[in-house]
């Protein structure tokens, strides 16, 4: 799945933009990945499609970030890794990961997230 966005788009817009094309793209089981860039920042997601709980503004639930080392809020610091939380039903998660591409400390974890996608079966 390829989405074209406007320079300027939010990263809502473009999750939006994804989850609007994510039906056709999904595999037999619902799931997909979805891999999204602007500019230097990149964020990888597990979308599973049939997991669909409905959206809150700003908080796309069946989006998970794609965090291998589950690394938490004060390592993503220490990393200098960007990131949004979003308060849904009473609980908080980590709904966007923001790794750069020119940071040195991100590419070993970038890296790892695509060995990672190449090794799942479809």
């Amino acid at each position: 799945m390829e989405i074209k966005r406007k320079t300027g788009d939010s990263w809502h817009k473009l999750l939006e933009q994804m989850w609007n094309k994510a039906d056709v793209s999904k595999n037999e089981k619902g799931k997909l990945w979805a891999i999204g860039q602007k500019g230097l920042e990149i964020c990888i997601f597990r979308f599973d499609v049939h997991s669909f709980k409905g959206q809150t503004p700003n908080c796309f639930t069946n989006y998970e970030p794609l965090n291998l080392d589950n690394l938490n809020t004060v390592q993503l610091d220490n990393l200098g890794v960007k990131y949004e939380e979003c308060n849904n039903a009473g609980f908080s998660r980590i709904a966007l990961l923001k790794w750069r591409l020119d940071d040195d400390r991100h590419k070993l974890y970038i890296n790892h997230m695509f060995q990672h996608i190449r090794s799942q079966k479809p």
